[in-house]
């Protein structure tokens, strides 16, 4: 699932009036909007972007090969050797 963990780097509702409230909320509160972005970003960038997933597909095919890629000399993804 999606690490959207509310109040920290989201504001999340279940339905249509808590929605509005949340939106409401940031519109108010520039702080709040500059937290949960940043906190948004980061998240994204941890979890979701290109490297965090080649980094996590090279975790499951080095578990199904049984192989350690840290001996290897393989760089991981984004490093250049």
């Amino acid at each position: 699932g999606f690490r959207a963990e509310d109040g920290q780097n989201a504001l999340l509702a279940d339905d249509a009036a808590p929605f509005a409230a949340a939106i409401v909320r940031c519109l108010r509160d520039p702080d709040l909007r500059r937290r949960l972005g940043s906190a948004g970003r980061k998240t994204a960038l941890d979890h979701y972007s290109c490297e965090a997933m080649a980094r996590g597909y090279e975790k499951l095919y080095a578990e199904i090969l049984g192989h350690d890629l840290s001996r290897t000399g393989v760089a991981p993804a984004g490093v250049r050797n």
